[in-house]
């Protein structure tokens, strides 16, 4: 894993609606970062490998990672995240691929229906993985699946 304020930047730009994690990046806390970890950036700075994680015992109100990843796979801004890895000295190249695992770990716990006012949760039964990949080269297309555990 790269050090922790790469992660760091790298969770603060999934969440800059919210306005105090913008100020400082080192007090990001560091609760909200253990499903998210920098796992690569290549020597050229083109590629970057992420790691999202849903945690056993940790509750979320779906298994999708389209809410989780929206500024990247549909808004795909690319500007944003370069300026957030500027902050911690790494530049990353252009164009820019983003490789993205997310594992689901056994245990994980997801609502039974998000729009009920009170949540039920159901646990995930089994650690299983998905790969996917973001192009900067390819601004029309969808997310690109390339591979799975299952």
């Amino acid at each position: 894993m790269l050090n922790e304020l790469m992660k760091r930047a790298f969770w603060a730009y999934w969440n800059q609606q919210n306005a105090n994690l913008v100020a400082d990046l080192p007090r990001v806390p560091v609760n909200n970062l253990k499903m998210f970890d920098v796992t690569e950036v290549s020597c050229d700075g083109c590629t970057l490998s992420v790691r999202l994680a849903f945690c056993a015992g940790e509750r979320y109100c779906c298994d999708s990672i389209g809410c989780l990843c929206n500024r990247l796979f549909l808004a795909r801004d690319w500007t944003g995240l370069r300026q957030w890895f500027m902050r911690t000295g790494v530049g990353l190249g252009s164009p820019l691929k983003v490789v993205v695992r997310v594992e689901t770990e056994a245990g994980a716990l997801f609502a039974i229906d998000p729009a009920e006012p009170v949540l039920g949760y159901r646990a995930h039964g089994e650690h299983q993985w998905d790969v996917y990949l973001v192009d900067e080269a390819k601004p029309g297309e969808a997310l690109e699946y390339v591979a799975s555990s299952a």
